[in-house]
């Protein structure tokens, strides 16, 4: 859901001392981390991602591993949207066409 994504992700932003200094050095908020990149697939999304977590001390709080798959998921989504949706708009044309054709002779 993009809108609960962007939510979650302002959520994120807004209350990260929060988040930080009550989770730190845990597994939910490496999680946290690493599943709020799983819905960006953008160049915008990337560099929002690497530049929040730029700007805070990751390191500090044991989740540069998860920044770094982080970032290597919206990498990895962007090149899949890159390639696969305008072969899915494509296919989607053709046979729309086709099926809209095909109904109105």
């Amino acid at each position: 859901n993009p809108r609960g994504h962007a939510i979650a992700w302002g959520f994120v932003r807004n209350n990260w001392a929060t988040l930080a200094a009550r989770y730190s050095q845990t597994r939910p908020l490496s999680r946290f981390v690493i599943n709020i990149a799983r819905f960006m697939y953008t160049k915008d999304d990337l560099a929002a991602y690497e530049g929040f977590f730029s700007e805070h001390n990751i390191a500090g709080l044991g989740l540069s591993k998860a920044v770094k798959t982080g970032t290597q998921m919206i990498a990895e989504n962007q090149a899949f949207h890159s390639h696969t949706v305008p072969l899915v708009c494509d296919w989607l044309h053709k046979h729309y066409e086709t099926t809209v054709n095909a109904t109105a002779a």
